[in-house]
Order: C-alpha cells, then structure tokens, then sequence
C-alpha cells in the first residue's frame, strides 16, 4: 500500500440513502476472496453462504480506521449489527450458530452498494441480547454485534459476485 496521496475528494451531487437492507454471512475458513484496489473480482468458495434479510433500520456495518501514532501503526475496527425481529425457536438456534461462528459478513448497502467487512482475519460475535420487551411496542428478538479488525478498508463487491456466493457449489 502506497502512502502517497493521488486523488482530492468533490461532494457528491445527489444525496445517499444510509443504512443495510441485509448481510450475507459465510464461515471465514470456507471462503477467498481476490481483491484488485479495493474490489473484489474472485470469488472461490467451498461452501455456501446466507442472506439475513434485514427490516429498515434494523442494522448497520461501520468500521473505524484506528491509527496510533507512538507505535506507528493502523488497524481497521469493523463492527456488524443486525436486529434479528422475532424469538422464534429456528431463530434462536441460528444465533447460536452464528455465535460461534468465525464469519466473513457482506453488508448489503441500502444505496445499493456492498462490502466485506472481516476479509481477512474474520468477524467474531461479541455480543447478543435476546429480550422480550417489557411494552408492548419493544422489540421481542434478538440484536447481534459482531466485530473484527483488518488491515485495510472493507472492499467493495458486485451483486454478481454476492449471487455466486449464495448458491451452495458443485
């Protein structure tokens, strides 16, 4: 990776559209990945991976470039969050797997953009809160964190590639 600055940056003309429609988890170790400046372009796969489908607002994948200048390094925090909105036993059973799992995550993108957080070094469970609601109108369901940390941005990935990852290979 080059530190050399080659690009500015120009404010976007149309407003974006905020927030994950749905994550598309794989066990890390059954997943590679070719990524060429910061897209992946290969997908080679020996099992398949599943789509959670997300209601709106019910998610999000943020990572924070983390830089400390007395040891001289930088690292990529990376944390997932999905709201899983019943308590349904197949549901329960599914954060337990997930719980335990060492997970590449592909955010999909309201805007319609997609990105691979956990790459390299996977995503661990951290955290998972399974509530009843006390009223009425809270959530009954469970609410799942995942985190990790890279080396480098999470990296862009078509619809195409994401399709191939959804179906289980021959």
């Amino acid at each position: 990776m080059s530190c050399e600055l080659t690009t500015g940056y120009s404010k976007p003309a149309c407003k974006s559209v905020a927030g994950i429609s749905s994550l598309v988890v794989i066990a890390t170790d059954d997943l590679t990945l070719t990524v060429v400046d910061n897209a992946v372009t290969v997908v080679d796969k020996t099992a398949q991976a599943f789509r959670l489908t997300l209601d709106i607002n019910s998610g999000y994948a943020n990572q924070t470039p983390t830089a400390s200048r007395e040891n001289n390094s930088l690292v990529y925090v990376q944390e997932v969050m999905a709201m899983l909105k019943d308590d349904e036993l197949t549901t329960e059973q599914l954060v337990s797997v997930l719980s335990s799992a060492n997970l590449t995550v592909v955010a999909e993108y309201r805007n319609g953009k997609n990105k691979v957080f956990g790459l390299v070094n996977g995503m661990s469970f951290t955290t998972a809160t399974m509530v009843s609601g006390q009223n009425g109108g809270d959530l009954n369901g469970n609410t799942l964190t995942f985190s990790g940390e890279e080396d480098s941005i999470a990296p862009h990935i078509s619809n195409a590639l994401v399709a191939q990852m959804l179906v289980f290979p021959s």
